[in-house]
């Protein structure tokens, strides 16, 4: 097998005619994302081995990305019209996302919204730490009425006042 290849964009503008599509750096991909703008198509981040930093996204549904590598996006600027969500999702292949390290989600910008749109397991002795002012929402299983799950064998903390976590996707 031919080793992977780092694919690096920089100073890019996405346009709004790839409504539809996304740019994805799959498990095991390499490369680097920085001073771009994200008009319409979504980053899907599956890879610890990205650097992504001071880009500009302005779509609702901006970042699909696994639990761990959220803390990657803060340097990035989030300026959708209204509300953007960061939709939380596994690799390829696997069923639960695991948090296997001490994380904090926290808004960045008009990234207020986490979602997840497959089940997360914060390990034992870790933690996730859920800032004030973000909302977390669960998303349905396809086929299904399930929602996806937050399971906290290790520690869960949503910090903040107010509701803050939902069982419905946004409409």
């Amino acid at each position: 097998m031919p080793p992977h290849r780092a694919l690096d964009l920089n100073g890019v503008t996405e346009s709004a005619g790839s409504a539809g599509k996304s740019i994805e750096y799959g498990a095991g991909s390499r490369g680097a994302v920085r001073s771009s703008r994200f008009q319409a198509a979504p980053l899907r981040l599956l890879s610890g081995e990205v650097t992504v930093e001071g880009n500009t996204f302005i779509t609702a549904d901006p970042v699909y990305t696994t639990p761990p590598l959220v803390p990657r996006l803060v340097t990035n600027t989030f300026a959708a019209a209204d509300t953007s969500t960061i939709h939380i999702v596994t690799t390829p292949g696997q069923e639960v996302g695991v948090l296997d390290q001490d994380v904090v989600w926290k808004p960045m910008g008009t990234a207020t919204r986490y979602r997840l749109d497959d089940d997360v397991n914060v390990v034992a002795g870790k933690r996730l730490e859920i800032g004030p002012d973000v909302e977390l929402y669960t998303g349905n299983r396809p086929n299904n009425d399930d929602d996806f799950d937050l399971q906290g064998n290790g520690t869960v903390l949503m910090t903040g006042a107010g509701d803050q976590l939902h069982q419905q996707p946004p409409a």
